[in-house]
C-alpha cells in the first residue's frame, strides 16, 4: 500500500491536472480491472472526472456520471501524467486518455481498479481507520483508538483500523519524532507521550507532504519535487550511519516480526 504522503502528492497532481477533464480513451489490463473490460470501459468512456479523493491506499475519481473510479496502489504500483505530445511509456496495466493527455498506472495488483457506487466505496473501506490528517483526527480520537489496542507502537501504527495510511516508513519517522521505542505497549503510555505521538504524526506527514514523499519516480515531465523528503528522513534506511542532525547512531531492530530503524538514545525502551 501507498503511505499517506506519497499518496496525497499523486492525488494532488491528479487534481489539478484532470479535475474537469473527459475521458476518451480507456486501456486496461482486464486481470487488474473488476468485471467484464466492455462494461467497465462503457461506465468510463466520456465520464468526467470531477474531485480526486485519498482513501486508505486508493485513489477514488469522482465522475460526473454519480460513479466512483477507485484504484488501489501497492509498494510497487507506478503512476504518472502525461502531456500532449507524450507517448505512453512501456506497457502499463491502466491508462486513461483526456485527448492528447493521458495518466498512466504500471504494476497494479490483480482486481485493484474498479467502477462502483458511492454506497460500495463506503462498504469496501469501512474497515479502515480515519485518515489521520483529516480534521475530526483529535488527541482525544487518537487516545480513544490507543485504548482499545495492547500491542507494540509499531504494529500499532501500521494497524489500517486504528490509523490510516501509514506503513514501515513513517511509523520509524513518527515514533522518533515523539522519542517513543517502537517495541513499547500501546497500554504503556502516558497522557503526554500520546499527546507526543500526535503530533508527531502531525507534523511528519505533512513535512513529507510538502516535500513530495519520498518516492523517487517523477509523476510527470519536469517533475523536480517528488521523493525530495527522502532527504529529511531522520532514521529509517540508516542503520550503521547517524540519525539526521545528531551525533546518535540508529540501529535496525525487529519487533513483532517488523523491521524498525530506530535511535537508541533518544527512543527508550522503558
Amino acid at each position: 500500500m501507498y503511505e499517506l504522503p506519497e499518496l496525497e502528492v499523486m492525488r494532488a497532481l491528479i487534481a489539478e491536472k484532470y479535475a474537469g477533464a473527459a475521458i476518451t480513451k480507456i486501456q486496461c489490463n482486464t486481470k487488474i480491472i473488476v468485471g467484464k473490460k466492455s462494461a467497465f470501459c462503457e461506465q468510463l468512456q466520456n465520464a468526467t472526472i470531477w474531485f480526486v479523493e485519498r482513501r486508505a491506499g486508493h485513489l477514488v475519481l469522482h465522475l460526473d456520471t454519480g460513479k466512483r473510479l477507485m484504484i488501489y496502489l501497492s509498494d510497487q504500483s507506478v503512476f504518472y501524467g502525461g502531456e500532449a505530445g507524450e507517448k505512453v511509456q512501456g506497457t502499463p496495466d491502466f491508462v486513461l486518455h483526456f485527448g492528447e493527455r493521458y495518466m498512466s498506472f504500471s504494476k497494479l495488483e490483480d482486481n485493484a481498479v474498479q467502477v462502483i457506487t458511492v454506497r460500495e466505496v463506503e462498504e469496501q473501506l469501512k474497515p479502515c481507520a480515519m485518515d489521520p490528517l483529516d480534521k475530526r483526527f483529535t488527541l482525544a480520537y487518537l487516545q480513544k483508538q490507543l485504548s482499545k489496542k495492547r500491542c507494540s507502537l509499531k504494529t500499532c501504527l501500521l494497524d489500517a483500523s486504528v490509523l490510516s495510511g501509514i506503513g514501515p516508513v513513517y511509523s520509524d519517522e513518527i515514533l522518533y519524532a515523539a522519542r517513543l521505542h517502537p517495541a513499547r505497549k500501546v497500554n504503556s503510555l502516558n497522557e503526554q507521550e500520546v499527546a507526543a505521538l500526535y503530533e508527531a504524526t502531525l507534523s511528519i506527514l505533512k513535512a513529507a507532504i510538502a516535500d513530495g514523499g519520498i518516492r523517487r519516480s517523477p509523476l510527470f515531465s519536469q517533475d523536480s519535487l517528488t521523493g525530495s523528503y527522502v532527504e529529511q528522513l531522520a532514521v529509517y534506511g540508516r542503520d550503521g550511519e547517524l540519525a539526521l542532525d545528531t551525533e546518535d547512531p540508529v540501529e535496525l531492530i525487529v519487533v513483532a516480526k517488523q523491521k524498525c530503524y530506530i535511535c537508541p538514545a533518544r527512543q527508550l525502551n522503558e
